[in-house]
């Protein structure tokens, strides 16, 4: 019997349910038949997982897989009405927009091969770390579900995908490191080693002003190399997340989904944090910046 949860880690494989042969799809029982928008219902709202769990999985922030075969398709939510107990009523979900028909007889299955729901029940349990592995991939995990998913505070990632379990790194830059941002960029990881690379994750920032807020500036980036020539975020940081801010401020920012680049622009490359338009100027206080990445190997 596969154990789903232990020591506040959380198999996403295993919560991949209508995925993993190992537990049920839901059930349509009615619906429009018709594509556009509408409200399916199910037979019921929870499954079992193997080792016996039951989870209620149907929630606005959790995409489901609707359909079968060339009619299959993706989409989260707009609403979600669950009975409490669980085992009362007839849940629904109401969608927009679907491209094809869905109805009774319908499947109801993870639209993110487990990971939203071990995330959701991770956090309905106080908190603890949901685990991505090889085998989640093979049931058809990916990276950019793992960039769109809502993560609660309290639940983190362990992506062991590659056998390279995520590690985690913690810089403060200074109050003068901050004011030349822009002319001298700050190193946060080490270039790793020739044949290796980075892959960044998420990183958080936090903006721990002391009463005086920044001015000027622009863009912050963080990225590979030490003038930092590639982005390693999904996005810049607005510098109005230092500009006009007087009180303790937070961000955060999953890694890029690259498509296919030169190999030669991450390997063996530092990974660094810059503004590059301009200095900021005036200001008091520091900012942290955590990063979770693995190490790769090419």
């Amino acid at each position: 019997m596969a154990i789903s949860r232990f020591a506040g880690i959380y198999s996403a494989s295993d919560f991949a349910y209508g995925i993993n042969t190992q537990v049920p799809p839901l059930q349509v029982i009615a619906g429009p038949n018709a594509a556009g928008s509408g409200t399916l219902t199910l037979a019921f709202a929870s499954v079992a997982l193997a080792d016996g769990t039951v989870i209620s999985p149907l929630a606005t922030t959790t995409p489901v897989l609707v359909g079968a075969d060339s009619n299959m398709e993706t989409q989260t939510p707009s609403a979600v009405s669950v009975s409490t107990p669980l085992v009362y009523g007839s849940p629904t979900i109401t969608y927009t927009n679907w491209t094809y028909q869905h109805g009774n007889g319908d499947q109801v299955r993870s639209g993110t091969v487990g990971l939203q729901e071990a995330i959701n029940y991770a956090a309905l349990k106080g908190g603890g770390s949901v685990v991505v592995d090889a085998v989640w991939t093979a049931l058809g995990g990916t990276t950019a579900m793992l960039q769109a998913a809502t993560w609660s505070g309290g639940v983190s990632l362990i992506d062991n995908r590659y056998g390279s379990s995520p590690q985690r790194t913690q810089v403060v830059l200074t109050n003068a490191q901050i004011l030349t941002l822009s002319s001298t960029p700050v190193q946060l990881l080490p270039a790793p080693g020739a044949g290796y690379f980075y892959n960044i994750l998420k990183a958080t920032l936090v903006n721990e002003c002391t009463g005086t807020a920044y001015t000027a500036g622009g863009a912050i980036t963080i990225g590979y190399g030490a003038a930092v020539t590639t982005q390693a975020l999904s996005g810049t940081i607005a510098s109005t997340f230092l500009d006009s801010q007087t009180t303790v401020q937070v961000i955060q920012l999953a890694g890029a989904n690259l498509g296919s680049t030169t190999e030669a622009l991450y390997d063996n490359q530092p990974i660094a944090i810059n503004c590059a338009s301009a200095n900021f100027a005036t200001g008091t206080g520091t900012l942290r910046v955590s990063l979770t990445y693995t190490l790769e190997a090419k």
